[in-house]
């Protein structure tokens, strides 16, 4: 079954959390294991927001200064894994949208945002496409349809990234 990431998932990858950057980097770095790796679009810009937040807001804050230097650095090593053809990259419609309004509107009482909302119906659609239902999806620059492998994968050498707290 293909693996589903998230934003909070993916973006351990680059901020550095001890054990958990080296499990992601470990499951990120063997996609045919998992069937692929499965995002929303969505999560492109909220990884390098993660990627920003942590080099401002978690760790030494004598070491923020270089923290926040490092950023354009490893948001370039995130968007050049991203867009390598390692994911498979599912484009945010409408029909995902409404999904996430439908599941925000009939259970509030699950206390998810609007991303997280974004991310669930996302999945679910894969969960749909698995099952026989047809899913647009796009591997970096150009579109295809279907699952038919991932092409590549993310490196498994560590990359500079912002350190969060533990």
């Amino acid at each position: 079954m293909p693996l589903f990431l998230d934003a909070c998932a993916l973006a351990k990858r680059y901020i550095r959390e001890g054990r958990s950057t080296s499990r992601m980097r470990t499951i990120t770095g063997r996609p045919k294991r998992w069937g692929g790796l499965f995002v929303s679009s969505f999560i492109e810009i909220e990884v390098v927001s993660a990627i920003a937040k942590a080099a401002r807001e978690y760790g030494n804050p004598m070491e923020r200064p270089s923290l926040l230097r490092e950023v354009p650095q490893t948001v370039d090593i995130f968007l050049k894994e991203y867009r390598s053809g390692a994911f498979d990259i599912v484009d945010q419609t409408d029909d995902i949208v409404r999904s996430g309004i439908r599941e925000l509107r009939g259970k509030p009482q699950h206390g998810i945002g609007a991303a997280d909302a974004i991310h669930l119906a996302t999945a679910l659609k894969i969960i749909a496409d698995a099952r026989g239902v047809s899913c647009l999806r796009h591997r970096g620059p150009g579109a295809v349809r279907g699952g038919q492998g991932t092409t590549g994968s993310p490196s498994t050498t560590p990359t500079p990234s912002p350190k969060k707290a533990s």
